[in-house]
C-alpha cells in the first residue's frame, strides 16, 4: 500500500499558459517567478483566498501550504511558520487562512470526483470536513473577518 496523501490540490497549469494569461508571474510566497521554458518550470496553482491578482502560487508552496493546513499536528508541522507568512501577507488570520484553504481542498476533491465519476476522494472530504470543523469549534473568533 502506497502513501496516503491527506491534502487535495488543485491540478497546477504550466508557467507558459500562465504567462500567455496573465504575464509575468512572481509567487507572492517565495518570490518564484514563471519562465516560458518548460525544461524549468516549477508549476502553478490557483491559491486558496488570494485577494490580488494574480491568483496563483508555485507548486512548491501550494504543496508546503496545503499539507500543512491538511495536517492533523498542524501547530507542530514542519511547514506552519509558511502558513503564519501567507496568512500574515493576505491579511487574515492564521484560522481563517486554513479555514479557506481546507474549503478549498474540500471544493477540489468534490469536483474531481464527480468529473472522474469516482469515490476515492470520499475519505480525504470527510478528513477534510473534521478538520474544518474542528477549526470552527476551537477557533471561532479567530474566523470572523477581521
Amino acid at each position: 500500500m502506497g502513501i496516503q496523501m491527506k491534502h487535495v490540490r488543485p491540478y497546477s497549469i504550466c508557467g507558459d499558459q500562465l504567462l500567455a494569461n496573465q504575464g509575468l508571474t512572481v509567487c507572492p510566497y517565495c518570490e518564484s517567478q514563471s519562465t516560458d521554458d518548460l525544461t524549468g518550470d516549477i508549476g502553478w496553482v490557483e491559491g486558496p483566498i488570494l485577494h490580488k491578482p494574480p491568483r496563483f502560487i508555485c507548486l512548491g508552496c501550494c504543496e508546503d501550504i496545503y499539507s500543512t493546513c491538511a495536517a492533523d499536528d498542524f501547530d507542530g508541522y514542519p511547514y506552519h511558520s509558511i502558513v503564519e507568512q501567507a496568512s500574515e501577507k493576505e491579511g487574515t488570520t492564521v484560522a481563517q487562512f486554513r479555514s479557506e484553504c481546507l474549503k478549498q481542498q474540500i471544493r477540489v476533491a468534490k469536483e474531481r470526483a464527480t468529473r472522474e465519476k469516482t469515490d476515492k476522494y470520499n475519505e480525504r472530504v470527510r478528513r477534510l470536513e473534521m478538520l474544518l470543523d474542528r477549526i470552527n469549534v476551537l477557533e471561532p473568533k479567530n474566523l470572523k473577518e477581521s
